[in-house]
């Protein structure tokens, strides 16, 4: 078997979804793991024996590919998740005075939401800072909107409180 043969088979392991890898895997462990007393009531025997480094080199490489992507999206997900957190610490220790005002009203008043203008830009970079999200659509009198702050930005404020001081 060329190189470019085994290439392109394991390229094509790669496009291929999780659920048909995973059935794969299942059956090339199966024929691997399979009694001889088992193969030999099914007639399958002869097959497995003369393709076993075969089945067995496709059962490891479909294997890889499983805990790879399992791997990657716990990871990515769990990393993604530190680099915002990361982010936000950073934008919280530099807020301007204006933004300070904004969140204090979170922090001294032990609430998660607070009532501000569609309009209002402070809101609005706050939002873009991914310190505070819009938590309905539907406004009251006046143009006000219910915003929440987001979890991880209140615990770490009600932490470090010296944070909101002009």
């Amino acid at each position: 078997m060329d190189i470019s043969v085994i290439s392109d088979k394991i390229f094509q392991i790669g496009k291929m979804g999780k659920l048909p890898s995973f059935v794969l895997a299942c059956i090339c462990w199966s024929f691997i793991l399979l009694p001889v007393s088992l193969s030999d009531l099914l007639g399958i025997s002869e097959m497995i024996n003369s393709n076993r480094s075969t089945i067995g080199i496709w059962a490891i490489l479909l294997t890889v590919y499983l805990l790879s992507f399992l791997a990657y999206e716990y990871l990515s997900g769990y990393f993604t998740q530190l680099i915002i957190l990361k982010r936000v610490k950073k934008r919280l220790r530099n807020l301007t005075n204006d933004e300070k005002d904004a969140l204090r009203h979170y922090i001294e008043e032990n609430k998660r939401t607070h009532q501000f203008r569609m309009s209002d830009g402070i809101a609005g970079g706050l939002l873009a800072k991914q310190i505070i999200y819009r938590s309905s659509n539907l406004g009251s009198i006046g143009d006000y909107f219910p915003y929440n702050i987001h979890d991880y930005a209140f615990e770490y404020l009600k932490k470090y409180k010296h944070l909101l001081v002009k």
